[in-house]
């Protein structure tokens, strides 16, 4: 029974595949303006989120307005899926960012490092991405250092302020104390002067 179950379960799978693998491809979608032209669409823009044919494909990377997009073939696409993320455009050329200027501080498409930031010093997002966490961890480092610095440095001035009343009540009590002899001195001197002058009276 059990292997009849499991015959009937790949069976299943099978049939499952088979009619996935059946299902016709996706047309080109600028094959389809032709009504007498259509053929199944190989590739894919990651920029425009279209399908074309090899032929269409081709035409769409030569042209200047879609020459820096991203063409892939739907069998990379379907090998790596993380490829079909859609990728952030520039806002002046609608072309993907491929660099980080570094004068300004910002991302840049290819047709910005040759007109708004030419001379611009400029490197790959990805080193610029590894350049940002280090600079971020040196960062967080010193903060972390200046942090324990002003722990230390408050708990000193705890010690001093500690060691500063001490010293207070300390010179308060000798204070009072060399007050109380004097004044203890005078009080017997003041005594002795009294005796010796009713001793001279009788």
């Amino acid at each position: 029974a059990a292997a009849a179950a499991g015959a009937t379960a790949t069976a299943a799978a099978a049939a499952s595949a088979d009619a996935a693998s059946s299902q016709p491809p996706p047309l080109c979608d600028q094959c389809l303006f032709d009504e007498d032209t259509e053929h199944a669409a190989t590739h894919r823009c990651l920029d425009c989120d279209d399908v074309f044919c090899g032929r269409m494909a081709a035409a769409h990377k030569r042209s200047k307005v879609s020459r820096g997009h991203q063409v892939l073939t739907l069998a990379e696409l379907q090998a790596n899926p993380q490829l079909a993320i859609s990728t952030v455009l520039c806002r002046e050329h609608t072309e993907p960012f491929k660099f980080f200027d570094v004068v300004c501080a910002r991302p840049v498409c290819h047709s910005c490092t040759v007109l708004e930031h030419a001379g611009h010093k400029c490197t790959g997002l990805e080193q610029a991405a590894r350049d940002a966490r280090t600079k971020a961890t040196q960062l967080s480092d010193k903060a972390k250092e200046h942090a324990k610095q002003l722990v230390d440095a408050e708990k000193e001035l705890q010690n001093v302020l500690a060691q500063l009343t001490a010293n207070y009540e300390t010179a308060v009590k000798e204070v009072n104390s060399s007050f109380d002899e004097l004044e203890a001195g005078v009080i017997q001197k003041k005594q002795d002067l009294l005796k010796e002058l009713d001793g001279k009276h009788k």
